[in-house]
């Protein structure tokens, strides 16, 4: 079932238009605009009507789950029509309340979503033009702003940021000399070494690029790719490698991974953890002329770098061997650089110096990314050794293994880790490879994002019971909870988690208080203004299509008070800026 946000356009004499606008969503019900109102007969029946014939298909009874709900203040009643499985364009129609949007049933019903999400990532592409036949005719535009000056004058992707040199990790790289502010290196001062860093997906709040979120997207492409191949064919997503044989999945995250090499020392496997420019972009990619700069390594950043490119190596092994070579050796050579620096450096993760003002992206503790490296090199490689370093890690007595917190995310790696062990095929501890399958993918699906699915008033895994977790990011978590029950339906095959995983994405499509969906360009009502830097730049008044957006809020989630912010009441340009200042952190 999808809702596609399209308001109903029956004749009746019963409702005006504008209270039909204000009717019914696919399993909710809105508040109409004079106050709430109450159903006397909640055995009232609801029929569901085939729009190409105007027949009532069924009627089905209708339920009230819940009265003045705790985070939206209305009354949410919902139906089921589970048994309805012809193909067609459906709506449903409440007498004496008004009729839904139309809504579509049939057996690929989210593939157009699905595709439209992931063209994004070639719309985010940094370091190439966007151009017809495969960019949207309305979001062309020319390659990013670049410079000069490497080697033979070739393109030059940004500088070593001068806070390098006070890096714990600093290695003798010659760093930008000029102001941090400059657009391009002041001639009468060294400018440092010009690195060749194009390529890769820019970030969402500015053009800057960064490892972590990096690594945390190509896993969740890359699992999805070995999960259900069939799925990702070639020639599906119009992107400028479609046509070559190999799944466009497979070419989009070889454009990140390609780039996320170039974040590597290659004399020591030590990765930097972000690429930006000194403060957030102004217009779109190629009309900022400052320079960029890389910032310094973590031994955060280099482990998630070494499990994405084990992971990658992996994958791509079939298909490409002289490229997964490539992938594995930049692994190991991380992985080295690891064992070089046994120790969390910088302690306590990456912090901005006091200039820029872009993302921080802090992670706080590197053990989870190194747990996440041994088990991706180990499921890749089957050396010995990872397998020791995760197995001694999680039998530890003074170790005390996490649950599912966090996955998948771009801070937190434990159930990637989890997930790789139990996945690989070389030798294991059976019975460690089971309890992981068992208790922290199968068991926190059945007494954790089920249960909570079925209480919570609009079929979302979520914790409804504790107001900070409606909070930034809410609505793009209902895709979020469904993931892990497609791993656990993998596991078991039980259909349970692939319908518990559908019925997830139905808060983000439409099924929420505010009736709209969260995925721009998706439905009919969807949000006009997300903090996309390009969007919000050009001169479209529609959005880039693709785009999850996070969704209404209760608070800030990183800890700083900014106001109330809704799609429902946008911010203007003007104020968007210091909200941006202020969330360096969003992607």
């Amino acid at each position: 079932m999808s809702d596609h946000g399209r308001l109903a356009g029956m004749d009746t004499d019963v409702w005006t238009q504008d209270q039909i606008d204000a009717g019914i969503r696919i399993h909710g019900m809105h508040n109409l605009p004079y106050g709430v109102i109450r159903i006397p007969n909640i055995e009232t029946e609801v029929c569901i009507i085939d729009v190409a014939s105007g027949n009532v298909a069924m009627t089905v009874p209708l339920e009230l789950r819940a009265m003045n709900g705790r985070l939206s203040g209305e009354d949410v009643y919902s139906f089921e029509f589970t048994t309805l499985t012809t193909p067609g364009i459906y709506k449903a129609y409440l007498p004496g309340v008004g009729i839904s949007d139309e809504f579509e049933i049939n057996d690929d019903v989210y593939q157009a979503a699905a595709v439209t999400a992931a063209r994004t990532f070639y719309h985010q592409r940094s370091g190439m033009a966007l151009e017809a036949p495969f960019a949207d005719f309305r979001f062309t535009r020319p390659e990013n702003h670049w410079f000069t000056g490497g080697p033979n004058n070739s393109v030059v992707g940004g500088w070593y940021h001068s806070s390098i040199a006070d890096s714990a990790l600093y290695s003798g790289e010659a760093v930008f000399q000029a102001d941090v502010e400059a657009a391009a290196p002041v001639l009468n001062r060294d400018p440092g070494t010009a690195l060749d860093l194009t390529g890769g997906w820019c970030d969402a709040g500015d053009y800057g690029r960064y490892t972590p979120t990096a690594a945390a997207a190509v896993w969740q492409l890359l699992t999805a790719y070995e999960l259900a191949p069939t799925r990702f064919p070639d020639n599906l997503w119009n992107i400028p490698e479609s046509g070559n044989g190999i799944s466009d999945l497979l070419d989009e995250v070889r454009y990140e991974t390609d780039w996320l090499i170039k974040m590597q020392d290659p004399t020591d496997g030590g990765v930097y953890h972000k690429l930006t420019r000194s403060g957030f972009d102004v217009g779109l990619p190629h009309e900022d002329p400052r320079a960029q700069f890389l910032f310094e390594k973590t031994t955060h950043g280099t482990a998630i770098f070494a499990a994405t490119m084990a992971l990658s190596s992996r994958v791509f092994e079939p298909i490409d061997a002289n490229l997964a070579a490539t992938y594995l050796q930049r692994a190991e050579l991380a992985w080295q650089f690891l064992e070089n620096h046994p120790s969390e450096t910088p302690e306590g993760g990456f912090f901005n110096p006091s200039y820029p003002l872009t993302g921080e992206y802090n992670d706080d503790n590197d053990y989870d990314n190194r747990l996440w490296a041994a088990a991706e090199l180990y499921r890749t490689t089957g050396q010995s050794a990872y397998r020791t370093f995760f197995e001694d890690w999680y039998n530890d007595p003074e170790t005390d293994p996490p649950d599912q917190q966090g996955q998948p995310d771009w801070k937190h790696h434990y159930m990637k880790a989890y997930w790789a062990y139990q996945a690989t095929t070389h030798p294991t501890d059976a019975a460690l490879q089971q309890e992981l399958r068992d208790e922290f993918f199968i068991r926190s699906a059945d007494e954790q994002l089920i249960p909570r699915l079925e209480n919570n008033t609009y079929h979302e895994s979520a914790r409804s019971d504790v107001p900070i977790f409606f909070g930034y990011g809410s609505h793009s978590r209902s895709l979020t909870y469904a993931f892990p029950l497609l791993q656990a339906f993998y596991l078991t095959g039980d259909q349970q988690y692939f319908d518990a995983a559908a019925v997830n994405a139905n808060t983000q499509f439409g099924a929420n208080p505010l009736s709209m969906s969260f995925v721009t360009g998706i439905g009919d009502r969807y949000p006009m203004r997300p903090l996309h830097t390009p969007s919000i730049s050009d001169d479209v008044s529609e959005p880039f299509p693709g785009l999850p957006v996070f969704g209404v809020t209760t608070h800030m989630s990183n800890g700083h008070w900014t106001g109330r912010y809704t799609s429902a009441r946008q911010p203007t340009r003007r104020t968007l800026h210091g909200l941006r200042q202020r969330l360096g952190w969003l992607s």
